[in-house]
């Protein structure tokens, strides 16, 4: 087939052909895009290679390409062939999937199906989707099958732990764009896509909770007897070294007397003694030869002898001696590399500083026989003391023995972990491992073990109770580690697995032909009905739907016919409707319209009046801007006087309403209008006030026809009212009176922040003078205590002043606080007298004279000296609240020191005497004297 060309009919493509032809750019192009950025980075990093993970990503990588040339088709041709291009390649490549990803062909089926079903459906005209979509449904089911029941054949390197996330998120979008376009699918296909949705849900949920439960039982199940098998395995082990040890200390029984006699040997000296002279025979035996007679006479007399005959019968102890409570070599089965053995971290165990224990050591690897084995040193007692030592070496291969047993049997394999990394052998415990042992313990778990997924469980390795040695086995820590591979506990699963998804499958099937015959006979009739209504909505208002059921299909019918005919009837009247309703919208236009602009109007005069701070302009103001604004006659503000009994009129813009205001126009509170709102808070509503008797009828008014008054409420309290008045009868309707009573709470607010601002002025201004008065008082109070009365600064120096400088234009600075610039005739020098003022008040002034007569003064200069007199200023007042704060400060001194004195003595004659001398050497005065009140004979005493 050859390729036409498309370029020249771009113009004639229609809309839903371009969008498809971009969509299946953009999607080859995302697709080759990701594939290339998975693949080359590691094939340029990877040498060439005969493995699966290279001819993966050369998959991969032609892939890609395959993705670009779609790109390029359905730009350049047409978007069908470049997306059939796409989910032929991904059709092609899935069919690969039980092969190379043995395992993932449910997952990647679903997969597949969602991303070709979504292309095909944005890509693909809808009768080519559709057989698409069928296509892809049964290439994936033959996947399915085919990693179901082909055998694996070993190649595992393409399992993802992320191929179920990635399921439920390819899952989730697809479902997401289906529903989408939901509300776009006909009836029959909602039909079916419900009768798949109800039967993908319940088969998925029957079979994934057959799947789960059995594989949760079977897991159970096979953890349980792991854990049995490695809780009798840990037993076994516990119970060998537990006889090992009992035997040890049956044979030792026999050479107790005799270690007893070996430290007789010791009797007279002390310790240190004893310790030289072991010492000094260790030395011997390290440089003596084998067959020394001193070697000789401890691994060939009657002891050793004994412990080589227990050695036959028991050949598992390779090596055995026997040592004093001191450390000194008895008896042994072999050559020992120290004669001195208390040194030994062993001995001083066994030994227990008297007490005595028994001792078992961590399994050590004997490299010339490749052989494990322990050691293992009981004490030996005589008459309850500690005599001896006896140490074997314990060749640990029985309890190999018993753990390779069980490596061959079905149940897994078995392992002694003597360490808390370190197997018995040559395995270490990974940092994952040992991290999830710690969850095993006691039961078992799932985790990678050895590189492999499988069922774990340790057992901690302990004595039988009441034995001898459970302490030490104890203190070992061993444990006994079983492990089974996971695919081989949970073969019967898998076999479960494929037989629940193949009949979920045959199932899945039966539902899908059954839902596609039931949505065809029960949509039929909606087909039809349909069809009719089409008809109707083409203008042929005589189609009536032929009704065969009498379910609810067919009462559709009938409703649909009788609605019909109603339809008829009412479009006859149709046209006066449609104009009365669009006379009431034109009135709630109008109506909108109206309020919209006065609100505008609220707006405006609120911004008008929140800007003015004095309340003799404001209030004029807004009964100006209300006026004007609102097109009424007269606007009035009136204001309750401070004891609540009547409103004063306090601004008006209309003429009678300035007569009113020039005769001081009061209302009692709750007479007429103006005086009932003042004092209830609530707006009234006069709609002809010449006719309303209730109300005042003013001359200065006369030609008012509707009155309201509006509250004025600030904080709660009514502080007034805003009186406006129509020539129109009937003005006031509810929406202005609700309008107005915005503007009314926006007027309090003025009035009040207006009222607030003249007190706020008031009492700064109050402080502003009583704290001017302070500071003349405090200065005048300075000036007259100070000897100098100012400083005179020359270029050859400075000097106090002790009279005052008096000019006329020092005192006219002094007098007006401004400076003043002299000398600019030719005789005098350029002066600047600059006040210097303390918070308005004048201190002082500085002087400044010009070096030269034709100096004039630049405006820097003077407001750098304007500066330096404020600066001036405040470091002057500084001066004068630290030296009062200092006299202060000598005065309470003196007082407290008087004080002091006065009560360090407690004669009241004395207490007098002690402070007339004190005031007396304090003011310097010849004479204090102390004038008691007169006696009741009218004489008094007199105190010098």
């Amino acid at each position: 087939m050859t390729m036409k060309n498309n370029q020249g009919e771009t113009s004639k493509t229609a809309p839903e052909t371009a969008a498809r032809r971009q969509a299946a750019v953009r999607i080859n192009l995302a697709a080759g895009l990701l594939l290339f950025f998975a693949s080359v980075p590691t094939l340029v990093t990877q040498p060439p290679e005969v493995s699966l993970s290279y001819v993966g990503n050369i998959i991969t990588l032609a892939m890609s390409l395959i993705s670009f040339m779609g790109a390029w088709v359905s730009y350049r041709y047409d978007a069908t062939r470049g997306g059939m291009l796409f989910i032929g390649t991904l059709l092609l490549v899935s069919l690969g999937i039980p092969f190379y990803a043995n395992g993932l062909g449910f997952q990647s089926g679903i997969i597949v199906i969602a991303i070709v079903t979504g292309v095909a459906v944005t890509t693909l005209p809808a009768s080519l989707a559709a057989r698409v979509s069928i296509i892809a449904v049964v290439v994936e089911a033959a996947v399915i099958l085919g990693d179901l029941y082909l055998p694996d054949f070993g190649i595992g390197e393409l399992k993802s732990q992320y191929i179920n996330p990635f399921l439920i998120v390819i899952i989730l979008v697809f479902a997401y764009y289906a529903l989408r376009q939901y509300s776009s699918y006909t009836f029959r296909a909602k039909l079916i896509i419900a009768f798949l949705l109800v039967a993908v849900t319940a088969i998925s949920a029957v079979a994934i909770g057959l799947n789960t439960i059995g594989k949760n039982e079977l897991s159970r199940q096979a953890g349980v007897s792991l854990s049995e098998l490695s809780n009798n395995l840990a037993e076994s082990v516990g119970a060998n070294l537990a006889s090992e040890i009992s035997l040890l200390q049956t044979v030792g029984a026999q050479f107790e007397e005799s270690a007893d006699e070996a430290n007789q040997a010791y009797s007279g000296k002390s310790e240190d003694e004893i310790f030289q002279q072991v010492n000094s025979l260790d030395a011997v035996w390290r440089a003596a030869e084998t067959d020394s007679e001193f070697v000789q006479t401890i691994v060939s007399n009657d002891l050793a002898d004994e412990l080589r005959e227990f050695q036959q019968t028991s050949p598992q102890h390779v090596e055995l001696f026997i040592t004093d409570r001191h450390g000194a070599n008895l008896a042994a089965t072999n050559r020992t590399s120290d004669y001195y053995q208390a040194d030994e971290g062993w001995w001083q165990s066994a030994y227990n500083g008297g007490k005595g224990a028994i001792f078992i050591s961590q399994p050590e690897l004997d490299e010339s026989s490749n052989t494990y084995a322990v050691l293992m040193a009981i004490p030996l007692y005589y008459e309850g003391q500690v005599a001896g030592i006896l140490r074997s070496t314990l060749d640990v291969t029985s309890l190999t023995t018993l753990l390779d047993k069980e490596k061959v049997t079905d149940l897994g394999h078995a392992d002694l972990r003597v360490g808390s990394d370190q197997l018995l052998g040559d395995e270490t415990l990974t940092s994952e491992e040992i991290t999830a042992l710690q969850g095993s313990a006691g039961s078992f778990s799932e985790f990678d073990f050895e590189n492999e997924p499988s069922l774990v469980s340790e057992q901690k390795v302990a004595a039988p109770a009441g034995s001898s040695a459970e302490q030490a086995v104890t203190n070992l820590n061993w444990s006994v580690i079983v492990h089974q591979s996971l695919d081989q506990a949970l073969l019967p699963v898998k076999n479960q697995a494929r037989a629940t998804i193949s009949i979920s499958m045959l199932v899945l099937a039966l539902a899908v032909i059954f839902g596609y015959i039931v949505a065809q006979w029960i949509a039929s009739p909606i087909v039809n009905l349909t069809a009719i209504a089409s008809q109707i909505a083409q203008g042929d208002l005589n189609a009536r739907a032929v009704i065969k059921t009498q379910d609810e299909i067919g009462a559709l019918s009938d409703s649909f016919n009788h609605m019909t005919s109603q339809l008829q009837d009412t479009l006859k009247g149709l046209e006066q409707r449609v104009t009365e309703r669009t006379a009431d919208l034109d009135q709630a236009r109008l109506q909108s319209e109206k309020r919209a602009r006065d609100l505008q109007s609220i707006s405006e005069i609120s911004q008008i009046i929140s800007s003015e701070q004095r309340l003799d302009i404001l209030l004029p103001l807004i009964t100006r801007l209300v006026s004007e604004k609102f097109g009424f006659y007269h606007a009035g503000i009136f204001l309750t006087d401070k004891i609540r009994q009547h409103a004063v009129l306090q601004a008006a813009n209309s003429e009678g309403g300035q007569r009113m205001l020039h005769r001081g126009h009061r209302l009692e509170l709750g007479s007429g209008i103006v005086g009932t709102v003042a004092q209830t808070g609530i707006a009234r509503v006069a709609l002809d006030v010449g006719v309303d008797a209730v109300f005042f009828d003013n001359p200065d008014l006369s030609a008012t026809r509707s009155e309201m008054a509006i509250p004025l409420n600030a904080r709660g309290t009514t502080i007034g009212a805003l009186d406006v008045q129509s020539v129109k009868p009937g003005e006031f309707t509810d929406n202005i009176v609700n309008t107005l009573g915005i503007l009314g709470d926006q007027i309090a607010i003025a009035i009040e922040n207006a009222r607030l601002f003249e007190r706020t002025q008031q009492a700064l201004t109050e402080a502003q003078t009583l704290y001017s008065q302070y500071l003349q008082k405090e200065w005048k109070a300075f000036r007259s205590a100070v000897t100098n009365v100012g400083y005179h600064q020359s270029t050859t120096g400075g000097k106090p002043l002790e009279t005052p400088l008096e000019t006329e234009a020092i005192k006219d600075a002094l007098r007006h606080g401004e400076i003043v610039i002299g000398g600019n005739g030719s005789d005098t020098e350029p002066a600047m007298i600059v006040p210097i003022k303390l918070r308005g008040e004048t201190i002082g002034v500085l002087n400044i004279k010009a070096p030269s007569k034709d100096r004039k003064w630049s405006r820097d200069e003077i407001a750098m000296i304007e500066s330096v007199s404020e600066r001036l200023a405040l470091a002057l007042e500084n001066a004068r609240l630290f030296e009062e704060t200092n006299r202060r400060a000598e005065r309470e001194r003196i007082v407290s020191e008087i004080t002091g004195k006065i009560r360090s003595v407690n004669d009241p004659q004395v207490m007098i005497q002690t402070a007339l001398e004190e005031l007396r050497s304090v003011l310097g005065a010849s004479r204090v004297q102390v004038i008691p009140q007169p006696s009741g004979d009218g004489k008094q005493n007199e105190l010098k």
